[in-house]
């Protein structure tokens, strides 16, 4: 129910109307999978348990990768030339790891777990913070999740520039040399990333009292 309210608040704010019946499915077929999916329903009731903001930023974060992933359905389809086109623009997959993406947090300190990078980060926790895309990874990789998916949550602090985390060596056997870098990234991770930061760069500024305008700014 929870799941269900927040993304209906979502959608009546910025969803199209041209678009809204392409949200409504995009969003059934989400909430479907967390709530009865097999791997997913407990990790949902987990994050719940952990408290409603982080619930809702999760919740957030998947709502903003899906309307983005709604627009950039034909870049999608571009970014991914060795999947077939409908199995690109998996929405569902990309909704997912909006969801799950701070999935690692649960196994963190309160503080390390409240942390966010685009803000202050406090250097005594910061060392224990940024071990949470690996530790959703871990959590993730025996399950039965789309593959997608589970990169996208290791993935989701990767930065175009190269400058992202986690160091990629050990995890992936030497296949990749340390972090990723511009369209090595998985465009669903991008997209991730970037509804993460705006979603925390939102309630900040509501916090401070301030407009929408100042986090996009």
């Amino acid at each position: 129910t929870k799941i269900k309210s927040d993304f209906g608040r979502l959608s009546g704010k910025s969803v199209s109307p041209s678009e809204l019946q392409t949200y409504r499915d995009l969003m059934t077929k989400l909430v479907s999978a967390l709530v009865m999916g097999e791997g997913y329903a407990s990790l949902t009731d987990q994050m719940f348990a952990a408290g409603e903001s982080f619930f809702t930023h999760s919740t957030n974060v998947a709502y903003l990768a899906a309307v983005t992933g709604i627009e950039l359905r034909d870049y999608i389809v571009r970014e991914r030339p060795k999947v077939a086109a409908e199995s690109a623009v998996d929405l569902v997959a990309l909704g997912l790891a909006g969801v799950l993406h701070d999935v690692g947090k649960l196994s963190l300190g309160s503080e390390a777990g409240r942390t966010h990078e685009c803000l202050s980060v406090k250097p005594e926790v910061e060392i224990d913070y940024r071990q949470h895309a690996e530790m959703g990874h871990a959590v993730l990789r025996n399950s039965r999740l789309s593959p997608t998916v589970v990169q996208s949550v290791l993935n989701h602090h990767q930065k175009f520039d190269g400058t992202g985390w986690p160091d990629l060596t050990a995890i992936s056997s030497g296949r990749v040399s340390g972090p990723q870098s511009g369209r090595g990234i998985h465009i669903f991770a991008r997209i991730v990333a970037a509804a993460n930061t705006l979603d925390i760069l939102l309630a900040d500024a509501d916090r401070r009292g301030k407009p929408p305008a100042a986090a996009l700014a």
